[in-house]
């Protein structure tokens, strides 16, 4: 219980998230784009909690900066995580019922979590809220989408930035 206390209260925090950069003349300070959740569920508290931890990591940005080419975007990896890091908003993380999808980014701010599937593995949960985040990112940034994916199977879009980011989000949350 007192793991499920500090998650909720790290993922009602109102202030932007930051993360140490190791920069040419030592470590600054980068603001980054920051989850909100203020629903009951204890798996989704959870949840968004060590995605905030994922999305303030320099790690994760790092990962993602090596990826030189994802499909159906001209964007390289470098490109998105410092599109992710210099958003400065707060995306609201909302639960909802239906049985028929797991997510989707439903305005520029909100990303809503449907709350039959939740049976699903927390990594994978992880990696849903933080593929979501990033079809937020991509549109809040210019209005635009630059870097998605066509339909919702991941067979053949695995290579999309939402996937391969949400993947690495995933994996560094094991």
């Amino acid at each position: 219980v007192p793991m499920v206390q500090a998650a909720r209260a790290s993922v009602v925090l109102k202030s932007m998230f930051t993360f140490l950069v190791l920069g040419v003349s030592g470590w600054t300070i980068a603001q980054t784009v920051q989850l909100h959740y203020s629903g009951k569920s204890q798996k989704i508290i959870i949840a968004v909690a060590e995605s905030n931890k994922i999305l303030s990591n320099p790690e994760f940005y790092s990962r993602i900066n090596n990826i030189q080419q994802f499909d159906n975007s001209t964007y390289n990896g470098l490109q998105i995580s410092k599109e992710i890091k210099n958003l400065n908003k707060t995306i609201e993380i909302e639960g909802y019922w239906n049985p028929f999808g797991i997510a989707n980014a439903k305005t520029v701010t909100v990303v809503r979590l449907s709350t039959t599937k939740l049976r699903i593995s927390n990594g994978s949960l992880i990696n849903t809220i933080v593929h979501e985040t990033v079809h937020a990112v991509d549109f809040c940034t210019n209005k635009v989408l630059d870097y998605t994916h066509d339909g919702n199977k991941s067979k053949e879009q695995e290579n999309t930035a939402p996937w391969v980011i949400g993947a690495i989000a995933e994996n560094l949350a094991r």
